[in-house]
């Protein structure tokens, strides 16, 4: 098995990515803090997965389309990728400036196509594989404070969709 993971330095990204570690399965890890992302790439390896840690943040489609790239060349392929890096933030309304809720978008949807779109047209050569995009209760049930969160996980449900 064949599988990519974003946001793997921390919470579910490092759970999925120790769950899916055993012998048998290649590991490509993305996270942006360099230190934990090779602590969980160890943990990983020492499962018996073969991990390919890039530390790389999503919001960089030039550097996550090389990593897509390279992953397929030394895996052989892929078969799943899961789209799980984002962030959350209050809605910062009383400042009058939207910088807060642009990056929301740019890490919580961006960051998803640039993570699940390079690996399409492998899949789609394959004849197979799967993608996966982690959102939020938040992509179902808009809570007062976090519209702009509650946005961004609506978005990433409804490209889901299809």
């Amino acid at each position: 098995m064949r599988i990519v993971i974003t946001g793997t330095t921390s919470g579910i990204g490092a759970s999925l990515a120790l769950h899916y570690a055993r012998e048998g399965v290649t590991l490509g890890l993305i996270g942006r803090r360099q230190e934990r992302l090779e602590e969980v790439a160890e943990r990983c390896t020492e499962q018996g997965a073969i991990a390919f840690p890039g530390a790389i943040d999503v919001c960089d489609a030039e550097t996550m389309q090389e990593y897509a790239r390279q992953f397929v060349q030394e895996a052989g392929g892929i078969d799943l990728v899961i789209a799980n890096a984002g962030i959350g933030a209050p809605d910062d309304l009383a400042s009058g400036d939207a910088a807060s809720h642009a990056r929301l978008f740019e890490v919580n949807v961006l960051g998803v196509l640039h993570t699940l779109l390079p690996f399409v047209p492998t899949m789609m050569q394959q004849r197979q594989g799967q993608l996966v995009a982690i959102s939020s209760i938040a992509g179902f049930r808009v809570l007062p404070g976090s519209t702009t969160y509650a946005a961004t996980k609506i978005a990433v449900r409804a490209r889901s969709e299809e």
